[in-house]
């Protein structure tokens, strides 16, 4: 049988509950694979911001599948997903003709394994960077805290100044009537 390797992206409505996300991956994961398709790479892109409003919404949920299978199953699957009502926009690329299955399956299965190295690093540069900031947000607090005491140790001592000096002058009067 005759492969060609395709990529389709679908918009769904950016409220769905996760779910109704992962349901809709069923869908048409569903449908590849009756279709005698096979299935190389899904990957949820997340919420993003659209170019221009689709039916009233300005954020999309954007869902990537990469798959190789005949070419009539396509049609099926557009089919199927202009049917559904939660899917905003879709969009199907024929990427290559007469693909190598096998082939194709493991150099799918290395991209998603960097695709998934590539996301733990920048998950822990966010991380090592979080711990960064919050490092950063302690010390300029003790900085701000240290501040805040010598500036009320300043002002007690010269409240205490003031008060010696203001009793020395109602000393002073008292002290001048006496001679």
């Amino acid at each position: 049988m005759i492969y060609t390797e395709y990529e389709t992206i679908y918009i769904v409505r950016p409220e769905l509950p996760e779910d109704a996300l992962k349901a809709i991956s069923d869908k048409v994961s569903g449908i590849i694979e009756t279709g005698n398709g096979i299935v190389l790479t899904l990957d949820d892109w997340g919420k993003r911001k659209l170019a221009y409003p689709i039916r009233k919404n300005s954020k999309g949920h954007y869902v990537y599948f990469n798959y190789a299978a005949p070419s009539d199953l396509v049609a099926e699957l557009e089919r199927q997903l202009r049917i559904d009502d939660q899917l905003l926009r879709f969009l199907t690329v024929k990427l290559d003709v007469d693909v190598d299955v096998e082939t194709r399956k493991t150099e799918a299965a290395e991209e998603n394994k960097k695709r998934a190295e590539a996301r733990a690093a920048a998950a822990a540069a966010a991380a090592e960077e979080e711990k960064r900031r919050a490092a950063e947000e302690a010390t300029r607090a003790a900085a701000a805290a240290a501040r805040a005491e010598a500036e009320a140790a300043a002002a007690a001592e010269a409240a205490a100044t003031e008060a010696a000096a203001t009793e020395a002058a109602a000393e002073a009067p008292a002290t001048e009537g006496a001679e």
